[in-house]
């Protein structure tokens, strides 16, 4: 279950970069029928093979050990299943996207590293329910033509080709949050012109994004 250990380690990994606590955030990567995704909410420090579940694109799921799947299983199999460009999928509630997201505010294009997204920002989904098909909507509506999203009053999405490709866009999304607020301390944020982040986006996706991809 090589896949399942991937997704244990990218767990362990989003929770040691402060990016999730206490078992909150969670992991999915695709599979020929659905996905496999974290279970619902445990110490991912502990977490083993046996834990993580297997879904169907159909709602069903299956695990070896006791746990369910995590309560945001909707979430990342409607993404999975509307996205067939990308294989994986870190949700996590690191604290300057959650702040941003409190606001209700995007992530404007304060670095050039936001194209890893697939955009010149980072949309903030209107808000709906936790664990509801509209959140689901609201979330694919945001991520429209964008790897990465923010969650109103919740948190953060990073879509990837791996999971390898999905956590380091989770980790920039929560870089590019802290630059986005503590650059807004000191005044009017000035983000790179439109215009040239058409230049920005295809040369970043190129040399660390899904086009820098050698193998899955």
């Amino acid at each position: 279950m090589r896949l399942g250990t991937e997704i244990i380690a990218t767990a362990q990994a989003l929770e040691g970069s402060g990016l999730a606590y206490g078992g909150f955030g969670s992991v999915s990567a695709r599979t020929a029928t659905g996905m496999l995704i974290t279970p619902a909410v445990t110490s991912y420090s502990r977490l083993g093979p046996d834990e993580i579940v297997a879904m169907d694109f159909d709602g069903s799921w299956f695990a070896t050990g006791e746990l369910r799947p995590n309560p945001e299983w909707r979430l990342h199999l409607d993404i999975l299943g509307a996205r067939p460009d990308i294989d994986a999928v870190v949700h996590s509630h690191s604290t300057f996207a959650s702040v941003l997201a409190a606001h209700g505010r995007e992530i404007s294009a304060v670095h050039h590293s936001i194209g890893l997204a697939g955009g010149d920002s980072i949309r903030c989904a209107r808000y709906a329910t936790v664990g509801s098909p509209e959140l689901s909507a609201q979330a694919l509506a945001a991520l429209h033509q964008r790897r990465g999203c923010l969650l109103r009053n919740h948190g953060a999405l990073a879509l990837g080709f791996s999971l390898g490709n999905a956590l380091v866009l989770a980790r920039q999304i929560e870089e590019l949050a802290k630059i986005s607020v503590f650059a807004a301390s000191l005044g009017e944020v000035q983000p790179i012109d439109a215009s040239e982040m058409d230049n920005v986006v295809p040369f970043v996706e190129c040399h660390y994004g899904a086009g820098a991809k050698v193998s899955r």
